[in-house]
């Protein structure tokens, strides 16, 4: 009851807000646009083309191109932690659209030499190779074509798990390819007895679209990491005004790297 009425008046108001729950994934895509929709894509070549020189730092989410720069030093510090005491520097960034991460946090990464893969859906990888692909970015159609072609050392999820209704088996192909560290941002945990699956409506202001999203019950996908053979670091969790979950930053390292 306080889902729909806070999901009504979001809506009403021209915010992000979220159907009733669907029951299944397939159910959620039938009263969706899907995330292949063309106006994200569009909005998104869109913000990239204001970009008068993408050889520096600048900050998209959402297609939105913010004057301020987010706060990333949860991202920074496992990178630090993580990452730069490897030979191999390479990390794959999925679903990481056209590089927001990437060019967030440009200097931190042309300053420490590490490679930046994004795995995405066909269209963005064609842009990105075209228009944005350089020395440090580079673009993917899929998690096998980017590691038969890279020695991943971690894979970041940056509010993209949520989106893919097949998450297990890409976490399953993860642990196969033995990558140590998973680091997931914004990841939406709720106290659920099981996950439930919703159409999250998009603001107009940011694109007129809608896609499915999973809400993952905390107890649930702790349980399944862990089956996985992945230990867990819960890094803190982020305010949110959605009711019913918050965003959460996490480390998965996988113990068959041990």
């Amino acid at each position: 009851m306080i889902w729909n009425l806070i999901n009504l008046i979001f809506r009403f108001c021209g915010k992000i807000y979220f159907s009733n729950e669907k029951k299944n994934w397939l159910n959620a895509l039938e009263h969706s646009k899907s995330y292949e929709d063309e106006i994200i894509f569009n909005k998104l070549k869109e913000a990239y083309s204001k970009i008068d020189d993408i050889n520096k730092e600048f900050y998209e989410r959402d297609s939105l191109i913010l004057k301020k720069k987010p706060n990333e030093q949860s991202l920074i510090k496992f990178l630090n932690k993580k990452i730069l005491a490897t030979n191999d520097r390479e990390v794959l960034d999925y679903g990481g659209s056209l590089g927001s991460r990437f060019f967030s946090n440009y200097n931190f990464i042309i300053d420490n030499n590490i490679n930046w893969n994004i795995v995405e859906q066909e269209h963005l990888v064609k842009y990105g190779r075209k228009f944005l692909k350089n020395n440090f970015l580079f673009f993917f159609n899929d998690l096998r074509e980017c590691l038969s072609k890279k020695k991943i050392n971690c894979v970041i999820f940056s509010g993209s798990l949520q989106y893919l209704d097949n998450y297990i088996e890409i976490l399953e192909e993860i642990k196969k390819a033995k990558i140590k560290y998973i680091f997931l941002d914004y990841l939406p945990l709720s106290n659920y007895a099981r996950h439930k699956i919703f159409v999250q409506h998009i603001s107009k202001k940011i694109y007129n679209s809608s896609y499915p999203i999973r809400i993952f019950s905390k107890k649930i996908f702790f349980n399944e990491a862990q089956k996985l053979n992945f230990s867990i670091s819960n890094l803190h969790n982020k305010k949110t005004v959605f009711y019913g979950f918050s965003y959460s930053t996490l480390i998965l390292e996988n113990l068959d790297c041990s």
